[in-house]
């Protein structure tokens, strides 16, 4: 797997100030940086996922600055408005696809929902053909094939 930094805030990162932008993505790579390793995070591995989903333009020179690229996903079950785990694990099946990126949120100090829904939901992927890779290899190979 790979971080993504979020930002500190939960809200949407477009209405945020570029001031306020900047400052939370350095806050937050400032607490990313002890689990990237000993070398730190690979060229071009530091992902920004942004807050609610939302990218603004001014947003990429920013990124680019400190070093990271954008992902936006496209298997969403709307977790955490649910909390079935058999339902979010359902809608997660239903969306598989090529490349598809899953988004999932847990809250508080317990990832435990998460966990037991993608140790139901991986298996099952893999079984229809579906290698997991991380956000760095799938872009990879997306673009050796151009």
């Amino acid at each position: 797997h790979e971080l993504a930094n979020p930002l500190m805030e939960d809200e949407p990162a477009y209405t945020l100030t570029t001031t306020q932008f900047e400052e939370q993505l350095i806050q937050v790579d400032n607490l990313l940086q002890p689990h990237w390793g000993a070398e730190g995070a690979r060229e071009g591995s530091k992902w920004f996922r942004p807050g609610h989903g939302w990218v603004r333009q001014w947003m990429f020179p920013i990124l680019k600055k400190h070093g990271y690229r954008t992902a936006l996903g496209s298997i969403y079950a709307h977790d955490p408005m649910l909390r079935s785990k058999r339902l979010i694990a359902s809608m997660l099946k239903k969306q598989v696809h090529p490349g598809g990126i899953i988004i999932l949120h847990d809250g508080g100090i317990s990832r435990k929902q998460t966990v037991d829904i993608l140790k139901d939901v991986i298996p099952q992927y893999q079984s229809r053909g579906y290698k997991i890779v991380t956000l760095t290899e799938l872009v990879s190979r997306t673009s050796r094939r151009k």
